[in-house]
Formats: C-alpha cells, sequence, structure tokens
C-alpha cells in the first residue's frame, strides 16, 4: 500500500508520526458487466409493447405433483418454466415482460406455501391468493377475471400467455385475438386436434419445450424428450480442430460473458450481440458461427412449438480451445474484481485544514524549556502514590456471583 510521505509541518501538542500514520484505504465500487438483467428492464425496439404472463398455478402444480412423484418439487419446475418463457419473449420476440401473476390458494398447496410464495416474489412474479377453499376453480376465475381487466386498462400490453396444466382457456384466449393481442398458450399436455383448429396451432406452446434436459428426464422419464431436436446425430467421433482466429475466439467470450448462464443459446439474441459487439464490415457474425461449428466448438439445432421453429446454440465444452479460453476468461474476470475492490488512495485527515491552522499551532517553538516542564509533569505523576487494590468482594447466600447469574441466563 502507497502511503502519503509528503511533509508535515510540526506543531505542538501534535507529533509528526501521528499525522503521518493517519493514512486510510477507500473501498471503491466494483465495475463489472451486468450479466443478469431484469426482464422488465430490457430495452425493446418497440418500446410500446410488452407482455402479460398468466400462470394457473394451482392447476400446474397439482398435475406435476402426480406426475414427479417425489422426483423433483412442482414448484421448482414451474418457476423454471417461467424463466425461460420470459427469456424467450424478450429474446425472440423482442417484448419484454411486464406483468407476471401466479394464481393458486398457496395455503393448500403441499410442502411450505409460504416458501413458495417467497420463491415467486424473488423471481419478480407476483402471488395472487385465490379462495380455494370455497370454489374449487376460484384460481381459474380469478386468472380471467384480472386478465380482462388488463387488456382494458393496458394499453402497452400487446403480448398475453397464459401458463397451464391441462386447462386450455379457449374462449379467454380467442377473445384475446380477436382484441389484436399475440396470444400464448403454454400447456402441460399436448392440446387436442379440436383445440388446434379452434385457436391455431401456433398459439400453443408445450411446457416441456420450456425446461432444461435434466428437468424433461425427471418430468417424461430417462430417455424420453419433447424438445424437438432435428436432424442432428448424437456427437461422437467429433474432430477438434484449433481455433486461432481472434474474431472467433473473441466469440467464445461473449457467449460466455452474456449467455453462459444458460445450456442453451437462441441463435437470434446471439447474432443481434455479436453484430453490437464486433465490426460488422471485417466479421460476419454468421461466417464466424459456421466457422467455429466447422472447429467442433459449437454445435446448432432446431426446436419445434415455440411457437415457430427455431435454432438453438450450444457449446461444446470438451473442445480444448474453448476449455481454455474460457478458464482464461473467468480468470481475468477475477483478477479484475479483486484489484477494484480496493483503491489505494492515501488520505491525510489533516489535509480539510487550511495551512494557516498549522501556522497558529506552530507559531511557538517547541524549546528545551518546554522539554522540561514536561519531563517534570511525568516525574510528579510517578511520584504519586499508587491507588489501593479494592478488597476482594465476598458473596453472600442472597447475592449470586456473576458466573452463577450469567449461567442462569443461559
Amino acid at each position: 500500500m502507497s502511503c502519503n510521505n509528503k511533509p508535515v509541518r510540526a506543531s505542538k501538542g501534535i507529533p509528526t508520526f501521528v499525522r503521518n500514520a493517519l493514512v486510510r484505504r477507500r473501498p471503491t465500487q466494483i465495475h463489472s458487466p451486468m450479466r443478469y438483467a431484469k426482464y422488465s428492464n430490457v430495452p425493446s425496439r418497440h418500446q410500446n409493447r410488452c407482455a402479460a404472463v398468466f400462470v394457473d398455478f394451482d392447476n400446474l402444480f397439482s398435475l406435476l405433483t402426480e406426475r414427479l412423484e417425489d422426483r423433483s418439487y412442482p414448484d421448482a419446475v414451474i418457476t423454471e418454466a417461467i424463466d425461460e418463457l420470459r427469456r424467450y419473449l424478450i429474446e425472440e420476440l423482442r417484448t419484454p415482460t411486464h406483468l407476471t401473476n401466479a394464481y393458486a390458494d398457496f395455503s393448500a398447496l403441499s410442502g411450505n406455501g409460504s416458501f413458495i410464495q417467497r420463491s415467486l416474489i424473488l423471481q419478480d412474479v407476483d402471488p395472487r391468493f385465490t379462495a380455494g377453499a370455497v370454489q374449487d376453480n376460484a384460481a381459474e376465475v380469478q386468472l380471467c377475471t384480472e386478465l380482462m381487466e388488463v387488456l382494458h386498462r393496458r394499453e402497452d400490453i400487446t403480448t398475453f400467455a397464459v401458463m397451464t396444466g391441462d386447462r386450455l382457456y379457449l374462449p379467454l384466449m380467442q377473445h384475446l385475438k380477436h382484441s389484436g393481442r399475440t396470444v400464448l398458450l403454454v400447456t402441460l399436455d399436448p392440446p387436442s386436434s379440436e383445440a388446434l383448429s379452434y385457436l391455431g396451432e401456433e398459439a400453443f406452446v408445450d411446457l416441456c419445450n420450456l425446461l432444461s434436459e435434466p428437468t424433461q428426464r425427471l418430468l417424461l422419464g430417462e430417455g424420453a424428450a419433447r424438445n424437438g431436436s432435428v436432424g442432428r446425430e448424437p456427437r461422437e467421433g467429433i474432430e477438434y480442430l484449433a481455433i486461432t482466429d481472434l474474431a472467433a475466439r473473441r466469440t467464445l467470450e461473449i457467449i460466455e460473458e452474456y449467455f453462459g448462464q444458460y445450456e442453451e443459446v437462441y441463435l437470434t439474441p446471439l447474432l443481434r450481440k455479436l453484430s453490437e459487439l464486433l465490426d460488422d464490415d471485417e466479421h460476419d457474425p454468421k461466417t464466424i458461427i459456421n466457422d467455429l461449428e466447422a472447429a467442433g466448438a459449437v454445435w446448432l439445432e432446431k426446436r419445434r412449438g415455440f411457437p415457430y421453429d427455431y435454432t438453438v446454440l450450444l457449446v461444446d465444452t470438451d473442445h480444448p480451445d474453448v476449455r481454455e479460453i474460457q478458464q482464461a476468461f473467468y480468470e481475468r474476470q477475477e483478477a479484475e474484481s479483486d484489484d477494484a475492490y480496493y483503491e489505494e488512495e492515501p488520505y491525510d485527515a489533516y489535509d480539510d485544514y487550511a495551512e494557516e491552522d498549522y501556522d497558529t499551532y506552530a507559531e511557538d517553538e517547541y524549546t528545551e524549556d518546554d522539554l522540561d516542564e514536561d519531563l517534570d509533569d511525568v516525574e510528579d505523576y510517578e511520584d504519586e502514590e499508587p491507588f489501593e487494590k479494592d478488597e476482594p468482594v465476598s458473596y453472600d447466600d442472597e447475592h449470586e456471583a456473576p458466573e452463577a447469574e450469567e449461567a442462569d441466563r443461559r
């Protein structure tokens, strides 16, 4: 640590070494890139377009409880699906979610209802309590009532997503479509052919497609998945090629920095981010992705039911250069955070005083006579009789010792 070594003017009664010791370190803020942002705060190209998500938590929780059979917590599966749905809305449809409500009689849910509500609040989901003991379909009725209120009061809500188990809400969704709104009906069970023809296939979303592969296996069983992978054989016998292009290596860093928390990266927002951070005249994002795929560092897969086909990118962490780039990236991030945590700023507490203040205290020189007076004061103090020690306190039956009293408190 550096110190402020500028000479300090001597003054009577304030030793120099005391002044020079008054140096402190000032903590500063860490300026690290934000990797996790609230979905409602992500800017959209159409600032007047936003989405609302309504979750029939009661119906969905009941079905998941039956099918998971204690293999996982139903509320954790629901929150994972909500998070992924909102990510899709902002990254693919460029529509931020401004409202998310979940409806259930939380006191009647198996497990800790208070914990579930707290978890939803932390995820920016508003838990809406319904009187399930009074009416069986109270959650369904209240969801429809509040959704209609939002429809008529919030013109900025252009997309409505309803997440449910097996309740289809077909008349409600049809009314939303007739009102000029975009609708998404996220269901745990695939709809019937009649429902598809009534509302349109593009309006339905398979809830399982919102879940990670481990969660899908818990819900559907080992070896079962409904993620809609198309046209790709298992990655066996992949030949890894060295990644020497600087733009390609920088692309892997960008993927890790901005999308590293996801197992799959939506290709459209990734290309958009690469266009922002790289020079388009020299580096075409699509060409870079193709080069990384040819090197075995990433691969692309098609997905269905969202409600349109879309492409995701997956990073192969077994690639030697990918591991090297990821390790170097996180080591650099950690080093930058450590360096920024404390900033070495010497601080002299007496810098707040003006020069004339020092002169006031230093007008009289500290002469030999002053020294003799100080020494006489010290000798007088040493000649004083020492204080007599108090007699030890004895405790009788009426006054307990402090140790005994403390033990009783415990």
